[in-house]
C-alpha cells in the first residue's frame, strides 16, 4: 500500500538514484512466454503437500510460473504462481527438506514452498536469480533506479555455461535491503497478516 511505499522510500534514501515509484504489475500483466529472468525444471513441494513434482518453471516481473512443461506459449495457462511481492526470505533448505540441492521461499505470513534442483550449480543459480527479482521489486517500490536487466539463461536448461558460474554462490543482499526486510518485519506486525501466494494443487 501507499503507506508502506513511502516508509520504503524514507528508509532507502540516498542508497541509490531516485525515481518515480511504480505499479507493481500483476500475473496477468506479465508475458511469461518470452524473455524470462530465469526457467528450467524443478521439483516443487507445497506446504501441505509433501511429494515432490517436476514441472518447468519461469521466473519473469517478480513472478514465478509453473507450468505441466517446456512449451510455454501465450496461450498457455500456467498450473501455479508464486508473487515474489508475498516473498520475505530465500534460503537453502537442505535441513527441512533433506535434499542437499534445495531452496526454500518464504512469505511474511509464515508460509513456504520448497524446490529441488538438480545440482548445485542450477541451485546457485536459481537463488541468486529469485533474489534479483525479489530486489528489483524493493527497489520499484522504493522508487530506487533498478540496475541494468539479467541477460536470461537458454531455455533448454538453466545450468551455468561457465565454470564460474559454478563457483559462485547466491548473491547476498546489501545492507540497505536487509534494513529493508526488517522494515518490512515491522510493518507486518502492525498489517493485516500477507496469504501465501504458493502454487496450485492442481497440476
Amino acid at each position: 500500500d501507499q503507506e508502506t511505499a513511502n516508509s520504503l522510500h524514507q528508509l532507502v534514501a540516498g542508497n541509490g538514484k531516485k525515481a518515480k515509484s511504480s505499479k507493481l504489475p500483476t500475473a496477468d500483466d506479465v508475458a511469461f512466454w518470452t524473455e524470462p529472468a530465469m526457467e528450467g525444471w524443478l521439483q516443487s513441494q507445497g506446504e501441505h503437500i509433501k511429494s515432490w513434482r517436476k514441472r518447468w518453471f519461469v521466473l519473469k516481473d517478480g513472478f514465478l510460473f509453473r507450468f505441466m512443461n517446456g512449451s510455454v506459449t501465450e496461450s498457455t495457462k500456467a498450473r501455479g504462481v508464486v508473487d515474489l511481492s508475498k516473498v520475505q526470505d530465500v534460503a537453502q533448505a537442505a535441513k527441512p527438506t533433506g535434499r542437499q540441492f534445495s531452496f526454500m521461499l518464504k512469505t511474511a505470513s509464515g508460509g513456504s514452498v520448497c524446490y529441488l534442483c538438480e545440482n548445485e550449480t542450477d541451485l546457485v543459480m536459481w537463488m541468486s536469480a529469485v533474489n534479483r527479482e525479489v530486489e528489483k521489486i524493493v527497489k520499484k517500490l522504493a522508487g530506487v533506479e533498478d540496475d541494468p536487466p539479467f541477460k536470461a539463461p537458454s531455455k533448454s536448461s538453466s545450468k551455468a555455461t561457465s565454470s564460474a558460474a559454478a563457483g559462485s554462490q547466491p548473491a547476498a543482499p546489501s545492507e540497505w535491503m536487509r534494513q529493508l526486510e526488517r522494515n518490512f518485519d515491522n510493518l507486518n506486525t502492525t498489517s493485516a497478516p500477507m496469504q501465501a501466494d504458493a502454487p496450485r494443487r492442481n497440476g
